[in-house]
């Protein structure tokens, strides 16, 4: 039987080495796709991503929503995906096609989310395009900004913006000042699900690796997270957006209670901390968006009662893509998922991408598996 995930990696294989004929082939035998709400977002946020504006427009001929919400808990539009990677020429054909340019955020009221993105990363001509469609300039964001509070630092997007009207966050009727929220949590909540209160984890830092490791449950599967790494630059740093990090990784079939959990539970939590230490006990920050940390020469097991030795450090993976901080700082989320050492190998002599085929063409799932067997 052919499930959703079967066709999803199909899809993957034909988006890689952009087949837009054999993505049609795919859509004409399983029409599915495009009434399956987890196809349909996968396929046109995947799309507005990667800047494919071709496949976006496959994709919407075909019957999906341009304005399909990237999952229940981070209901953005492929419109903001796009502005988010700086995609300029899928932002314009979206605001084309339909795309709202204003809308709610897990039912906040309405507001730009794509222009925040497009004056952070200082495209004027996005900034342009986005408020010439109707973009709001005097509401405040989930942050108690408004777009003229984004531009700092950013003159000449801040002179076009006041020059439309635009005002500063405290000139907003109504403004009252609020506590921004921990940002950090708050990205997760959204896009992995409700983050658990801190008195649900036994786990806090310790001397040797400060950075506190939290949890947020997901769709089966429970969210491991740090918070508080991407307060500091990694060494040597500026790393041309992968300076500011945080980790995380996810867990299926772990004790729902973590008073249960034994060291056959909680290697993932340790290794968390070691891999945000890591940065800074070496000298060397990861730096891009792929990293390999091996647990010694040669590697031994992560924990007990797993063979797997290594981390394979993802960046931008999804769910986790850019988080931001108080101050508009971009923060990368790595994903941490545990390999074997002749996979570590595989990826040194073949490359991530041919390494994630074979997870793609083996099935293997996102969470940790500690018996998942080698694919080569």
């Amino acid at each position: 039987m052919t499930t959703e995930q079967d066709l999803l990696i199909w899809f993957g294989g034909f988006r890689r080495t952009n087949d837009l004929e054999g993505i049609a082939r795919l859509l004409d035998d399983h029409p599915e796709m495009v009434t399956s709400p987890q196809c349909a977002s996968t396929m046109i946020h995947s799309a507005a991503r990667d800047g494919n504006t071709a496949l976006v427009a496959l994709l919407v001929g075909r019957g999906v929503d341009v304005n399909m919400p990237d999952d229940p808990q981070t209901p953005d539009r492929p419109i903001g995906t796009a502005s988010r990677c700086n995609r300029l020429d899928t932002v314009r054909w979206l605001l084309e096609h339909g795309s709202d340019v204003n809308y709610g955020w897990d039912g906040d009221f309405d507001t730009c989310v794509p222009l925040s993105a497009a004056i952070y990363l200082g495209n004027f001509e996005m900034v342009r395009l986005l408020v010439e469609a109707g973009a709001y300039l005097n509401v405040l964001d989930r942050t108690n900004r408004t777009p003229l509070g984004w531009a700092g630092g950013q003159p000449e997007i801040a002179a076009y913006l006041r020059s439309k009207g635009a005002l500063e966050p405290h000139e907003v009727p109504g403004y009252v000042p609020r506590p921004l929220p921990d940002p950090i949590p708050e990205h997760i909540d959204r896009a992995v699900g409700p983050v658990r209160p801190n008195s649900w984890l036994p786990i806090v830092p310790d001397d040797a690796n400060p950075v506190p490791v939290r949890a947020a449950d997901g769709d089966g599967v429970v969210c491991l997270f740090t918070a508080g790494m991407s307060a500091r630059p990694q060494p040597p740093g500026p790393g041309d957006g992968y300076d500011r990090a945080e980790l995380a990784c996810f867990l299926a079939g772990w004790p729902d209670d973590p008073a249960d959990w034994t060291d056959a539970h909680l290697w993932p939590v340790h290794w968390l901390r070691r891999l945000a230490a890591y940065p800074w006990q070496t000298g060397v920050g990861y730096g891009g968006p792929v990293a390999v940390v091996a647990n010694g020469d040669p590697p031994a097991p992560l924990g007990p009662g797993t063979a797997l030795t290594c981390w394979l450090l993802l960046a931008d993976k999804a769910p986790l893509e850019r988080a931001y901080l108080a101050d508009g700082t971009e923060v990368v989320f790595y994903t941490a998922v545990p390999i074997h050492t002749a996979e570590r190998n595989y990826e040194r002599a073949h490359g991530t991408e041919a390494l994630l085929e074979r997870f793609a063409d083996a099935g293997v799932p996102d969470h940790i598996d500690p018996a998942r067997p080698s694919v080569v």
